[in-house]
């Protein structure tokens, strides 16, 4: 099985062989399209459809061929990395015999091993919770409240933090206020276009610039109307079920017919007009 150094020179080989490839295939394509512009007597020197496509016919077959050697090359380079990570591992007698000489250093790294992933999730989670938080003491900044209301701008925002964190750097109030300033004036100086967010906008009536109403309610929420006042004051009924859909139907009553008779005291149900049937004149 070859050696990582051989498979490394061996991809470096291919691509050396594709280049050449593809230099002498310029060199033979080169001079067919000269000699086809002169016989068709192409202006201004443009290739006809026909020659581009052969042209992109002739490149393209030549990146997948280039593309399935290196995917080859890279997927044996794998395959050899594993086995001979494979290999390094202990046999079950060297970590018997590693365990006993020390144990208490052997159960440590066996629970620092089984615990990783706990650590992670504990780690992302407290910095999500510091970021929550930073966030929250930087929205008494009516500018910076302003801005982060706006769903687009606070993605950015959530984007440099996480690029952030993941160079090492803890989340910090001064972190998040540099990457809102530092988007800030990215708007300002045209570098980042936002969406306008429906609702922000200022009305102009009658040549006058009427300010958007100041309330507690994000710039991107409309304000809900007030409910109905039929909503309010009609009464509510439930569906029926099955057994009281079919009783209702055989007493030819509405289902608010039927809720309001179900809820008739017994001592007025002989004199309760629900359900019974208006005399025809």
């Amino acid at each position: 099985m070859p050696t990582p150094e051989e498979l490394e020179a061996e991809k470096k080989k291919l691509e050396e062989e594709e280049k050449a490839s593809s230099q002498k295939k310029e060199k033979v394509i080169s001079p067919i399209l000269k000699k086809e512009q002169q016989d068709q007597a192409i202006k201004d020197k443009e290739l006809s459809d026909a020659q581009k496509l052969r042209v992109y016919d002739i490149q393209t077959k030549t990146v997948k061929d280039q593309g399935a050697r290196l995917s080859a090359a890279e997927r044996e380079l794998a395959e050899l990395r594993a086995a001979k990570e494979e290999a390094a591992k202990p046999t079950i007698e060297e970590s018997a015999k590693k365990f006993y000489a020390d144990p208490a250093k052997a159960i440590s790294e066996a629970l620092a091993e089984a615990i990783a992933p706990l650590n992670a999730f504990k780690d992302r989670f407290e910095t999500d919770s510091e970021y929550e938080r930073v966030k929250k003491s930087l929205m008494v900044n009516p500018v910076f409240a302003q801005h982060m209301a706006n769903p687009e701008f606070a993605s950015i925002i959530d984007e440099l933090v996480i690029q952030g964190t993941k160079s090492g750097t803890k989340v910090s109030e001064g972190m998040v206020e540099a990457a809102i300033k530092h988007t800030i004036g990215s708007i300002v100086t045209g570098d980042v276009v936002l969406k306008p967010v429906k609702g922000s906008e200022t009305t102009v009536v009658e040549g006058k610039e009427t300010e958007r109403e100041d309330t507690q309610i994000p710039p991107y929420l409309a304000p809900s109307s007030p409910p109905h006042k039929k909503t309010v004051d009609t009464k509510q009924y439930r569906d029926l079920t099955e057994n009281e859909a079919r009783l209702a139907k055989e007493r030819n009553m509405t289902k608010e017919a039927y809720l309001d008779w179900l809820e008739v005291d017994p001592s007025d149900v002989i004199d309760s007009k629900i359900g019974v049937p208006a005399k025809k004149e």
